[in-house]
């Protein structure tokens, strides 16, 4: 006959173990969007602050397969800041006017100008990624750690 001790304390560990991971993950996750989110409203270009102050993040989902997490502007100029525009057909005036009026230059004929040549990336999002990614990836790789510490506590 063998006999375990601890038995009986282990399977309430394992009992807690999936909350607990989705704990971890959920901390994990908001560390890395946090981190992501400082590093790009501190690097994206200023005029206003518009841009940077509607950089949020948001964790949707629940358990771990479903949980996503989101970083990014809700501004919608973020994605032509990011990734500039290809010469072709103008911008909006309505989008102009506002930088165009505030920088004393005629709206149209910036309009017009981006028509033509295009506006260059000044990209923030992918850069805090980049400037993040080893802290990241040790905040999730600390995950099992904490985990394997959880469940020797019992």
């Amino acid at each position: 006959m063998i006999e375990i001790v601890g038995m009986d304390r282990l399977r309430q560990s394992l009992a807690g173990t999936p909350a607990v991971a989705e704990r971890l993950v959920r901390g994990a996750m908001d560390t890395s969007l946090a981190l992501i989110e400082g590093s790009a409203r501190r690097t994206v270009r200023k005029d206003t602050g518009q841009l940077g102050g509607s950089i949020h993040s948001i964790i949707t989902g629940s358990g771990m397969a479903e949980m996503v997490g989101q970083v990014g502007p809700s501004a919608r100029h973020g994605r032509w800041v990011e990734h500039g525009r290809r010469p072709g057909k103008p911008p909006p005036i309505a989008a102009i006017e506002p930088w165009a009026r505030r920088h004393g230059v005629n709206p149209f004929v910036v309009a017009r100008a981006i028509g033509r040549r295009r506006t260059r990336p000044a990209p923030f999002m992918v850069p805090a990624f980049r400037a993040n990614l080893s802290r990241i990836t040790q905040t999730f790789q600390n995950i099992g750690i904490k985990f394997v510490e959880f469940i020797a506590r019992g």
